[in-house]
């Protein structure tokens, strides 16, 4: 009885063995059969904007991580060791390709994970440049455009903020859509179907916020820092902002400009997190304008969008 027992014992284990082994091969084989990539990929994203992107169209079948982390500032940001661990262990990089922490992270890439798709989910959007440059201490930016290039378009660098705009949205979704069906491939028909979902509620915010501010036209908005620069091209509006190149600016400059910016007769005043409530009193009740807290960089990407356009009709 022992020995039948023992017997019995020994054939389910060596059972138990196989099916975990068969398990394992299947689902190795199915990651092969996917073009090499997990079932859920890893996702990395260099800002929170891009999260917002991979997450509308990856939905559950993607684990996405953000390098940058709240309160940082995009063009100064130094990644540290735990975004290359963070990087180590995606299937994919998605990133702007405009700001510097990204250009300068590449080399560290291709020399420790050079079989790491970098994808630039910024490829095709129409540059801006001079928008962070002071133009005659009011700060106006007056922008012009340059197609996606190596940067000789331009006069300097781009503006990095190219997420601030819902039709740069558009190709930033297309590009993101390319990336993960490339990453999985098995999820495709996933992906293009919350991918068109997010294109329609993409063009029904644009056409929305276009006729919230058709009678807006050549209107100006005040601004901390110049982030709006493609969406103020996109609606025919000026940005008027005051910390440009983040060069601290003194207490006689912030007058003559509020000064200047008063009459532009703006139609809102935002504000980001962060900036001392003195100093946003003092601009507020300067311009007469109640401010609009605005936090660029939130993964609540629509949200953000959807705030500014409401804030610059607000008072019609």
């Amino acid at each position: 009885m022992r020995r039948q027992s023992f017997f019995r014992l020994f054939i389910s284990l060596a059972a138990s063995v196989f099916m975990l082994f068969y398990t394992s091969c299947m689902q190795s084989g199915s990651r092969a059969a996917g073009g090499g990539s997990a079932e859920v990929p890893k996702v990395t994203v260099s800002v929170p904007p891009l999260a917002y992107f991979a997450q509308e169209i990856g939905g559950d079948s993607v684990e996405v991580s953000v390098l940058m982390g709240a309160g940082a500032d995009p063009e100064t940001f130094q990644p540290g060791m735990n975004a290359m661990r963070a990087l180590n262990s995606s299937q994919l990089f998605l990133t702007t390709g405009v700001l510097p922490f990204e250009q300068s992270m590449l080399t560290n890439l291709r020399a420790n994970t050079p079989d790491l798709p970098v994808v630039d989910a910024g490829k095709g959007i129409t540059y801006l440049y001079g928008t962070h440059e002071n133009c005659h201490d009011h700060s106006h930016n007056h922008a012009t455009a340059a197609a996606h290039s190596s940067g000789d378009n331009g006069t300097g660098a781009p503006d990095p903020h190219i997420w601030s705009s819902v039709r740069n949205g558009k190709v930033i979704a297309a590009n993101t859509l390319r990336a993960l069906v490339a990453a999985a491939p098995s999820h495709k028909a996933y992906y293009t179907e919350r991918y068109a979902r997010l294109v329609a509620r993409l063009d029904s915010l644009d056409s929305a916020i276009a006729a919230q501010l058709a009678s807006t036209r050549g209107g100006a908005f005040v601004i901390w820092h110049p982030s709006l620069s493609y969406f103020a091209n996109d609606y025919g509006l000026e940005q008027v902002a005051f910390n440009v190149e983040g060069k601290e600016t003194s207490s006689l400059q912030l007058r003559r400009q509020l000064d200047a910016a008063a009459e532009e007769r703006p139609l809102a005043f935002f504000v980001p997190e962060g900036l001392a409530p003195e100093r946003v009193k003092s601009i507020a009740d300067h311009l007469g304008l109640p401010p609009t807290p605005l936090n660029l960089l939130s993964a609540d990407w629509e949200g953000q969008m959807r705030t500014v356009g409401n804030a610059l009709t607000s008072r019609q």
